[in-house]
């Protein structure tokens, strides 16, 4: 995940194995796999 626009600054990277479904909406990702969904979203630096 990489996110250079301001106010988020940081970059990151997330590996996740066999994504099923992937989807990216309104700046936030949700990424389902066999068994799991996550929900990535920007924060601001301050409140990681």
């Amino acid at each position: 995940i990489r996110s250079l626009r301001v106010p988020y600054q940081l970059v990151q990277t997330i590996a996740l194995r066999e994504i099923r479904h992937l989807l990216s909406a309104d700046g936030f990702v949700v990424a389902a796999l066999d068994t799991s969904v996550y929900g990535l979203l920007p924060v601001p630096l301050g409140a990681q």
